[in-house]
């Protein structure tokens, strides 16, 4: 994210839109880690975008990522 700032938004973006589950995937689990820099638009894109799959890993990878998210941001 720090290296290329105006380029790893539209990677996400292109991830999220993508017709391959495990882009989506990356798309919702990239910002796992970021605590605080976590793009919450972003984030909140890419949850809304696949919340209503039926799609285990996609699910999982919500669960996952909104459970880490909330160590840094409860509400």
């Amino acid at each position: 994210m720090s290296r290329y700032p105006d380029a790893w938004a539209a990677r996400a973006e292109r991830w999220i839109t993508s017709d391959n589950m495990w882009l989506n995937r990356t798309g919702i689990l990239f910002q796992l880690k970021y605590k605080s820099k976590t793009d919450t638009g972003l984030l909140r894109r890419a949850i809304e975008t696949h919340h209503n799959s039926k799609e285990f890993f996609l699910q999982k990878a919500i669960g996952w990522v909104l459970r880490e998210y909330a160590k840094t941001n409860s509400e």
